[in-house]
Protein backbone atom coordinates (compact mmCIF):
# COMPACT_ATOMS: atom_id res chain seq x y z
CA UNK A 1 0.00 0.00 0.00
CA UNK A 2 2.71 2.47 0.97
CA UNK A 3 4.68 1.93 -2.22
CA UNK A 4 1.55 2.20 -4.36
CA UNK A 5 0.45 5.37 -2.61
CA UNK A 6 3.59 7.19 -3.65
CA UNK A 7 2.99 6.14 -7.25
CA UNK A 8 0.37 8.85 -7.50
CA UNK A 9 -2.82 8.77 -9.51
CA UNK A 10 -2.09 6.32 -12.31
CA UNK A 11 -4.75 7.50 -14.74
CA UNK A 12 -6.01 5.02 -17.27
CA UNK A 13 -5.40 1.82 -15.31
CA UNK A 14 -7.83 -0.96 -16.26
CA UNK A 15 -8.96 -3.39 -13.59
CA UNK A 16 -11.65 -5.75 -12.29
CA UNK A 17 -11.17 -4.59 -8.74
CA UNK A 18 -14.75 -5.08 -7.56
CA UNK A 19 -14.96 -8.75 -8.41
CA UNK A 20 -11.46 -9.42 -7.09
CA UNK A 21 -12.20 -7.74 -3.75
CA UNK A 22 -15.51 -9.57 -3.30
CA UNK A 23 -13.92 -12.98 -3.91
CA UNK A 24 -11.13 -12.29 -1.45
CA UNK A 25 -13.26 -10.73 1.31
CA UNK A 26 -15.61 -13.72 1.60
CA UNK A 27 -12.78 -15.80 3.14
CA UNK A 28 -11.44 -13.13 5.49
CA UNK A 29 -12.02 -12.50 9.20
CA UNK A 30 -13.58 -9.09 10.14
CA UNK A 31 -10.24 -7.46 10.96
CA UNK A 32 -8.76 -8.73 7.72
CA UNK A 33 -11.74 -7.42 5.79
CA UNK A 34 -10.95 -3.88 6.90
CA UNK A 35 -7.41 -4.24 5.59
CA UNK A 36 -8.61 -5.80 2.35
CA UNK A 37 -11.16 -3.05 1.88
CA UNK A 38 -8.48 -0.44 2.39
CA UNK A 39 -6.36 -2.07 -0.31
CA UNK A 40 -9.36 -2.23 -2.61
CA UNK A 41 -10.16 1.45 -2.03
CA UNK A 42 -6.59 2.40 -2.84
CA UNK A 43 -6.79 0.40 -6.05
CA UNK A 44 -9.79 2.49 -7.01
CA UNK A 45 -7.99 5.62 -5.89
CA UNK A 46 -5.21 4.75 -8.31
CA UNK A 47 -7.36 6.32 -11.02
CA UNK A 48 -9.04 9.68 -10.57
CA UNK A 49 -12.68 9.23 -9.74
CA UNK A 50 -15.97 10.98 -10.37
CA UNK A 51 -19.43 10.72 -8.82
CA UNK A 52 -22.10 11.81 -11.29
CA UNK A 53 -24.63 11.92 -8.46
CA UNK A 54 -22.88 15.06 -7.20
CA UNK A 55 -21.74 16.38 -10.56
CA UNK A 56 -21.91 20.07 -11.14
CA UNK A 57 -21.69 20.73 -14.88
CA UNK A 58 -22.53 18.28 -17.71
CA UNK A 59 -19.65 19.54 -19.82
CA UNK A 60 -18.60 17.34 -22.74
CA UNK A 61 -15.44 17.71 -24.79
CA UNK A 62 -13.86 15.88 -27.68
CA UNK A 63 -10.67 13.88 -27.14
CA UNK A 64 -9.17 15.37 -30.30
CA UNK A 65 -9.73 18.89 -28.97
CA UNK A 66 -7.87 18.05 -25.77
CA UNK A 67 -4.97 16.69 -27.83
CA UNK A 68 -4.80 19.99 -29.71
CA UNK A 69 -4.76 21.90 -26.41
CA UNK A 70 -2.08 19.56 -25.10
CA UNK A 71 0.19 20.25 -28.10
CA UNK A 72 -0.25 23.96 -27.52
CA UNK A 73 0.49 23.66 -23.78
CA UNK A 74 3.68 21.70 -24.48
CA UNK A 75 4.80 24.18 -27.08
CA UNK A 76 3.86 27.49 -25.47
CA UNK A 77 2.72 26.62 -21.94
CA UNK A 78 -0.82 26.55 -20.56
CA UNK A 79 -0.49 29.77 -18.58
CA UNK A 80 -2.01 28.10 -15.52
CA UNK A 81 -1.16 29.30 -12.02
CA UNK A 82 -1.85 27.85 -8.57
CA UNK A 83 -4.95 30.00 -8.25
CA UNK A 84 -6.50 28.36 -11.32
CA UNK A 85 -6.36 24.92 -9.68
CA UNK A 86 -8.06 25.64 -6.36
CA UNK A 87 -11.30 23.81 -5.74
CA UNK A 88 -13.12 20.50 -5.50
CA UNK A 89 -12.62 18.57 -8.72
CA UNK A 90 -14.62 15.58 -9.90
CA UNK A 91 -13.54 13.40 -12.77
CA UNK A 92 -15.86 13.21 -15.78
CA UNK A 93 -13.84 11.21 -18.33
CA UNK A 94 -10.57 9.26 -18.53
CA UNK A 95 -8.85 8.16 -21.73
CA UNK A 96 -6.26 5.42 -21.03
CA UNK A 97 -2.80 5.83 -22.50
CA UNK A 98 -2.74 5.35 -26.26
CA UNK A 99 -6.54 5.18 -26.60
CA UNK A 100 -9.03 7.62 -28.08
CA UNK A 101 -12.06 6.09 -26.36
CA UNK A 102 -12.85 6.04 -22.66
CA UNK A 103 -13.53 2.62 -21.08
CA UNK A 104 -17.29 2.50 -20.48
CA UNK A 105 -17.23 -0.24 -17.83
CA UNK A 106 -14.47 1.36 -15.80
CA UNK A 107 -16.28 4.68 -16.09
CA UNK A 108 -19.46 3.13 -14.73
CA UNK A 109 -17.58 1.46 -11.89
CA UNK A 110 -15.78 4.64 -10.91
CA UNK A 111 -18.95 6.73 -11.08
CA UNK A 112 -20.58 4.31 -8.66
CA UNK A 113 -18.13 5.35 -5.95
CA UNK A 114 -18.15 8.92 -4.62
CA UNK A 115 -14.69 10.48 -4.82
CA UNK A 116 -12.99 13.84 -4.87
CA UNK A 117 -9.74 15.59 -5.58
CA UNK A 118 -9.43 18.78 -3.56
CA UNK A 119 -6.72 21.32 -4.23
CA UNK A 120 -6.17 24.17 -1.78
CA UNK A 121 -3.48 26.60 -0.73
CA UNK A 122 -0.74 25.18 1.48
CA UNK A 123 0.80 26.70 4.59
CA UNK A 124 3.53 28.27 2.44
CA UNK A 125 3.52 29.12 -1.27
CA UNK A 126 2.72 25.54 -2.30
CA UNK A 127 -0.51 23.61 -2.73
CA UNK A 128 -2.24 20.99 -0.60
CA UNK A 129 -3.90 17.98 -2.24
CA UNK A 130 -6.50 15.67 -0.75
CA UNK A 131 -7.70 12.63 -2.70
CA UNK A 132 -10.50 10.61 -1.14
CA UNK A 133 -12.83 7.75 -2.02
CA UNK A 134 -15.90 6.55 -0.12
CA UNK A 135 -17.13 2.97 0.10
CA UNK A 136 -19.92 1.67 2.34
CA UNK A 137 -19.42 4.37 4.95
CA UNK A 138 -15.63 4.14 4.84
CA UNK A 139 -13.49 7.01 3.60
CA UNK A 140 -9.95 6.45 2.44
CA UNK A 141 -8.01 9.66 1.92
CA UNK A 142 -4.48 10.60 0.95
CA UNK A 143 -3.12 14.06 1.68
CA UNK A 144 0.09 15.86 0.88
CA UNK A 145 1.72 18.93 -0.65
CA UNK A 146 2.06 19.86 -4.29
CA UNK A 147 3.76 22.48 -6.41
CA UNK A 148 3.85 23.74 -9.97
CA UNK A 149 7.02 23.24 -11.98
CA UNK A 150 8.03 24.23 -15.49
CA UNK A 151 6.35 26.16 -18.27
CA UNK A 152 3.50 23.76 -19.09
CA UNK A 153 3.45 23.40 -16.00
CA UNK A 154 3.62 20.09 -14.12
CA UNK A 155 1.64 19.72 -10.91
CA UNK A 156 4.04 17.64 -8.83
CA UNK A 157 2.83 16.20 -5.54
CA UNK A 158 3.49 13.59 -2.90
CA UNK A 159 1.20 11.94 -0.40
CA UNK A 160 2.52 12.16 3.15
CA UNK A 161 -0.40 10.64 5.04
CA UNK A 162 -3.15 8.07 4.53
CA UNK A 163 -6.26 7.82 6.71
CA UNK A 164 -9.14 5.37 6.88
CA UNK A 165 -12.26 6.84 8.45
CA UNK A 166 -15.61 5.42 9.48
CA UNK A 167 -17.81 8.46 9.75
CA UNK A 168 -15.97 10.73 12.16
CA UNK A 169 -13.96 7.89 13.68
CA UNK A 170 -10.38 7.32 12.53
CA UNK A 171 -9.66 3.62 12.01
CA UNK A 172 -6.20 4.06 10.54
CA UNK A 173 -3.75 6.93 10.26
CA UNK A 174 -0.31 6.35 8.81
CA UNK A 175 2.57 8.48 7.63
CA UNK A 176 3.93 7.62 4.19
CA UNK A 177 7.61 7.70 3.19
CA UNK A 178 8.72 10.06 0.43
CA UNK A 179 8.77 8.67 -3.13
CA UNK A 180 12.00 7.62 -4.77
CA UNK A 181 13.95 10.46 -6.35
CA UNK A 182 12.77 11.01 -9.89
CA UNK A 183 9.61 8.96 -9.32
CA UNK A 184 7.38 11.69 -7.93
CA UNK A 185 3.81 11.58 -9.28
CA UNK A 186 2.57 14.52 -11.33
CA UNK A 187 -0.10 15.88 -13.61
CA UNK A 188 1.01 17.59 -16.82
CA UNK A 189 -1.56 20.36 -16.96
CA UNK A 190 -3.25 21.02 -20.31
CA UNK A 191 -6.02 23.54 -19.77
CA UNK A 192 -8.41 24.99 -17.22
CA UNK A 193 -11.50 26.59 -18.72
CA UNK A 194 -13.53 29.45 -17.19
CA UNK A 195 -16.51 27.17 -17.83
CA UNK A 196 -15.32 25.02 -14.95
CA UNK A 197 -13.30 22.13 -16.35
CA UNK A 198 -9.67 21.07 -16.26
CA UNK A 199 -7.62 18.57 -18.28
CA UNK A 200 -4.25 16.99 -17.52
CA UNK A 201 -2.18 13.92 -18.33
CA UNK A 202 -0.95 11.75 -15.48
CA UNK A 203 2.46 10.19 -15.07
CA UNK A 204 1.01 6.88 -16.24
CA UNK A 205 0.02 8.41 -19.58
CA UNK A 206 -3.75 8.59 -19.14
CA UNK A 207 -5.66 11.73 -20.07
CA UNK A 208 -8.12 13.04 -17.49
CA UNK A 209 -10.94 15.55 -17.74
CA UNK A 210 -12.43 17.03 -14.54
CA UNK A 211 -15.35 19.32 -13.82
CA UNK A 212 -15.34 21.76 -10.93
CA UNK A 213 -17.98 21.31 -8.27
CA UNK A 214 -19.47 24.64 -7.22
Amino acid sequence: LTKQAQGGLGIGRSFDALGCWRRQSIQLRPAERISARLDFCHGILGAPLHDHRQSGSPVDIEHSHLLDLEKQARRSGSGLTAGNLMGYWQLKTVWPKGQTEANAFNGWLLRSIGACLEISGGSTDGLQLRNAVNLAGLTLQFTGPGELNGRQPLLKFRFEQVELLLGRFTLLKKELPPPEEGREPFFALISRSPEGWMAARGRGGGLAFWTLRG
